[in-house]
């Protein structure tokens, strides 16, 4: 690809539209499209990319002169024509321990399908299309109103050999569709206004634009192409800067003029600084909003305010405040820069260049129903619904969920000759089924390890000698970056194998319990020990420990036993393999296995608990009278865990039978309540216990009056759901875009001050849960010395024992607790999601049959010289293997990486604790074309190449001086070049193909349905 084509992508991806229903690899050589974000070029024509990417997906090259058509459009997907979204992003850049390290990255909340209707026709000088295309836009603050856009477009030659860029024309226009009313209901905006004008003319000598609407100051670009080596231009773009002093805040818009210069020959962009105007919102002779543009505030107090310690807000169309004045050049060669891939395309594994694309055997399908179909309007339906079914569940749109019912009937918007009636049946469950699978330890090369030493680093515990004299951590006490002081709980770092010998080499330490919370810091000095030396330390007093950690990059949790540790080359080590199952699945393993009950031993959902925790989220969320309360006192979870439920303290002296005293000056040492019991499990009278019933899971625990912690008072046997009778349920049901995201709930309650740390509300709540066969409940049980559970103590008494009397921290009897460990030792678990949206899934409406959507495919990739590295420095992966995610055609997920501050060029690593439009997770590396990566036996299965991604351009020291287009008022583009696009293509058309009058899409998103060809 070459290098003006990166800078400026956005505007030449629209040519050569016609291959996109390219089916081989080497036909889609032509897809390939990088974004480059941060560059003036690109950010600042942010409506052009928008409307850019409707067209793109329309396929109009198809549709020449088949008459008016109509087309539906992810409107989400162009809105995120620069990358992933922000939320998938955040949740490979946040982590947690290794206790409870849940991921739900790549998962799609909600898709929102935009009608457009598209007119093609040739003419004499080429091609001409209109179009009208349905949006909804934040015309006012919260409230949304109907837009159309009107597209006309003009291409008099095509990009050829001889004409690198055709010649091409576009005009716009943006216009709300009804008066726009404030809160009380007045008209602020009348129908039929102009919300904004666009314009853009591309050939091979020059690119001009232009954009102005009532939203923002104007937009503008010139540039001259005549000399690739040599290409001048002048950009204007907006800055808005945000200032609060005094208890005021002061919003000051600014457009913005840049030179612009770029070399190919020498693999240079570059932008410097030229002016800067003040604009400020007035009002024309008609009453209709304006922007007037003040005098030129100059470089250095445009600087000044962009760094004002009291800003609080800076938007940009493309710079930063490092690069908002002055010159700067960048090095457009990729070998240099950052980039993230978020489509790879996928293809047969054969070692031709026309290899066919493959994707699932039953891949993901659009549906829509509509009044007219079947008795959907006697069943309530009063406007069509589109949705998109994958594996991941069925996404509605957001604006219809309301209008879903059982008796809906749904149609396959991609094939016409399926004639099963479809329909959608709403529940919030997600359940995965976590199998295991034993692996060799001296095959673990290069997999990253994250380690949580927890308690055993305390000097109490029996294996604190083991854990720090014999492996070398420090005694667990402070953990800090800024000292570099290692007594952390948690550790991270890489396993090496070398002719057998298995070393773990940990590098970096972090606290994610500490408040504020401990980001993985790098040590001075790792920390290393063999698989033999563990084996040597952690065989104390007859226990044997082994080791459970996670690997980061392919979100994969192992555990080491003892034994594997002694015998790295024996198949001992598990790990698991997560398998999406219904709540109905999992009610058959329930009966095959003979249990009845399922048991949770650590954060078990309540009924009352969970609602009592949203219902404060949702009141925090919507009161806008004070500053949120991000973080939330609230537990969604029972009072259920490994952990002392009271304070405890160790009575050695024992100060009479029916006396509760803690002497101190005995020595006697004493344990705050949330502690880890020593013991690790959960008294078996005292554990989370639950059914499936209806189709839904429900609380099944009996009242306990023996004393025993975690005791509950009355039955327990609530549905776990959300609340009809307040107001939690209709909030889950009707989310859109809230900030329930920003608040977090704790793991234990308001009573606990240790052991306590936070997650995110927002995406589910969850738990883990196994059944409660024979063989299962067997293995549970904890170690034992033969009359008592390990690290049983007679002498630990609860504190303030309102009951009189003494009541003993530990309970006696070899099957008198379940442990954690033993849980997770068990070669079948489930997670169980509580979804904070609704969940659909797609059923066959004659018998309510499910219809199953392939599930993601483990795809494997070997490195072996065939991956480009993003970072400097980056380790030599050769040898190492990836388990990849593959969901279908140019869906590959589940890659490594690490968190960049683009704004500042500034690498943060693996985690951030908090997350800023600066910041993007970028993959350690990307793969090379051609590639092909294997299945889980180790054959062939897939080839691929990049398609579609970011590209961060790498900054250069470099300083040119040979700007020559600086008069941005006679070169830019003015207002006169824009036209009333509405009343020059009209209104809206009825369709015509593939009928007239019909109601069919004939395309979704770049997916040809009907193809006038055939």
């Amino acid at each position: 690809m070459n290098k003006l084509k990166l800078v400026l992508m956005a505007l030449l991806a629209f040519f050569n539209v016609g291959i996109l229903v390219a089916q081989t690899y080497s036909q889609d050589e032509d897809q390939v499209d990088f974004y480059i974000p941060g560059i003036l070029a690109n950010d600042s024509m942010e409506s052009v990319n928008f409307l850019i990417c409707f067209v793109k997906n329309t396929n109009f090259g198809s549709f020449v002169d088949a008459g008016v058509y109509l087309q539906l459009v992810d409107e989400e997907a162009c809105r995120n024509i620069n990358g992933f979204d922000a939320a998938s992003e955040l949740d490979q850049a946040t982590g947690g321990s290794t206790e409870d390290t849940l991921t739900a990255i790549d998962e799609i909340d909600e898709i929102k399908y935009t009608p457009t209707v598209l007119d093609v026709e040739r003419t004499a000088d080429g091609l001409e299309s209109k179009g009208w295309v349905s949006l909804e836009f934040d015309l006012i603050e919260d409230q949304i109103d109907p837009v159309t856009a009107y597209v006309k477009t003009s291409q008099t030659e095509d990009a050829s050999a001889t004409s690198r860029f055709g010649s091409f024309n576009m005009l716009y226009e943006l216009k709300n569709d009804a008066d726009v009313l404030d809160s009380n209901g007045l008209v602020v905006i009348l129908q039929g206004t102009t919300i904004e004008s666009g314009f853009l003319d591309v050939n091979d000598s020059s690119i001009r634009y232009r954009a102005a609407g009532f939203e923002m100051p104007p937009r503008a670009l010139d540039l001259d192409l005549t000399n690739l080596n040599n290409v001048q231009g002048v950009i204007q773009h907006n800055v808005k800067i945000e200032l609060a002093e005094n208890n005021e805040t002061t919003s000051t818009q600014y457009s913005v003029r840049h030179q612009i210069h770029v070399n190919e020959a020498q693999n240079r962009y570059c932008q410097k600084f030229l002016d800067a105007h003040i604009y400020t919102q007035g009002y024309d002779e008609n009453e209709d909003p304006i922007w007037v543009e003040g005098s030129d505030v100059g470089e250095a107090v445009l600087q000044a305010a962009a760094e004002d310690p009291n800003l609080i807000n800076f938007e940009s169309d493309g710079a930063s405040v490092d690069t908002l004045t002055g010159a700067q050049c960048w090095d457009l060669r990729q070998s240099e820069s950052k980039r993230i891939i978020y489509q790879y395309g996928t293809y047969e594994p054969t070692a031709y260049n026309n290899s066919v694309r493959k994707s699932l055997p039953n891949p993901s399908m659009s549906l829509e129903a509509k009044p007219s179909v079947e008795n959907n309007e006697a069943n309530g339906l009063t406007s069509r619904i589109w949705v998109h079914a994958n594996d991941w569940g069925v996404h509605v749109d957001v604006n219809k969920r309301g209008l879903v019912n059982d008796n809906i009937v749904f149609k396959n918007n991609r094939d016409n000759l399926d004639l099963i009636n479809y329909g959608l049946r709403k529940n919030y469950y997600s359940v995965e089924k976590i199998e295991e699978k034993l692996v060799r330890l001296d095959s673990l090369d290069k997999v990253p390890f994250q380690y949580y030493i927890g308690g055993k680093a305390r000097e109490d515990d029996p294996f604190h000698d083991a854990i720090t004299t014999g492996l070398g951590f420090a005694t667990l006490g402070n953990c800090s970056a800024a000292t570099n002081e290692t007594a952390c709980p948690e550790f991270s770092g890489t396993i090496s194998v070398d002719n057998g010998v298995v070393t773990f080499t940990a590098t970096h330490a972090m606290d994610w319990g500490a408040s504020p919370q401990e980001l993985p810091f790098e040590m001075d000095t790792p920390i290393s020990f063999t698989a033999a030396e563990w084996a040597a330390n952690m065989d104390v007093d007859g226990r044997q420990l082994g080791m459970w950690f996670h690997d980061t990059d392919s979100h994969q949790g192992y555990y080491v036993s003892y034994e594997a540790f002694q015998s790295p080359d024996l198949a001992l080590v598990r790990t698991e393999l997560e398998t999406r199952i219904s709540l109905e699945d999992l009610q058959d393993d329930m009966t095959l296995a003979g249990g009845t009950n399922l048991i949770c031993i650590r954060q078990c959902l309540g009924f009352h608990e969970l609602n009592d925790a949203l219902n404060e989220a949702i009141e925090e969320m919507e009161d806008l009278t004070t500053p949120p309360a991000a973080d939330l006192l609230v537990t969604p979870y029972l009072d259920i865990g490994p952990y002392f439920t009271s304070d405890v303290y160790e009575d050695n002296e024992q100060q009479g039978a029916n006396l509760n005293q803690w002497n101190a000056e005995l020595n006697e040492k004493r344990y705050n309540k949330g502690r880890h019991n020593m013991i690790g499990g959960v008294h078996v009278n005292g554990v989370g216990k639950y059914i499936i019933e209806n189709g839904k899971l429900k609380e099944n625990m009996t009242a306990l009056t023996n004393g025993l912690p975690n005791s509950a008072t009355t039955n327990q046997t609530d549905f776990i759901e959300y609340d009809a009778n307040t107001n939690n349920k209709s909030f889950i049901d009707a989310r859109d875009r809230d900030t329930l995201h920003k608040f977090t709930y704790q793991n234990k309650n308001n009573t606990y001050l240790e052991g306590v740390y936070t997650r995110n509300f927002g995406y589910a709540f969850h738990m883990e849960v196994v059944i409660d066969s024979n063989t299962n409940i067997d293995n549970l049980y904890c170690d034992d010395d033969g009359n008592n559970a390990y690290s049983y103590n007679q002498f630990l008494r609860v504190f303030d024992n309102e009951q009189g009397g003494i009541i003993p921290a530990h309970f006696s009897g070899v099957e008198s607790y379940y442990c954690e460990h033993k849980f997770h030792d068990l070669t079948t678990k489930y997670r169980i999601k509580l979804k904070q949206r609704p969940v659909y899934s797609l059923v066959n409406q004659v018998g309510d049959v499910p219809i199953p959507i392939s599930a993601p495919e483990n795809v494997f990739l070997t490195v072996n010289d065939n991956v480009d590295y993003n970072f400097d420095g980056a380790p030599n992966l050769n040898g190492r293997t990836f388990k990849l995610k593959f969901e279908g055609f140019g869906e590959l997920h589940n890659f490594p990486g690490k968190v960049v501050d683009i704004c500042q060029n500034v690498v943060i690593g693996r985690y951030t604790d908090s997350w800023d439009p600066c910041k993007r997770f970028v993959h350690e590396f990307t793969i090379q074309d051609g590639t092909i990566l294997q299945d889980k036996d180790g054959n062939p299965y897939l080839k691929v190449r990049a398609l579609r991604g970011d590209e961060y351009l790498k900054k250069t020291n470099f300083e040119y001086a040979g700007y020559t287009k600086n008069t941005p008022d006679t070169d830019l583009p003015q207002d006169d070049v824009f036209v009333d696009v509405s009343t020059l293509i009209g209104s809206e058309p009825a369709i015509e193909f593939p009928a007239p009058g019909s109601e069919e899409a004939s395309v979704i998103h770049g997916v040809t349905i009907i193809d006038p060809n055939t």
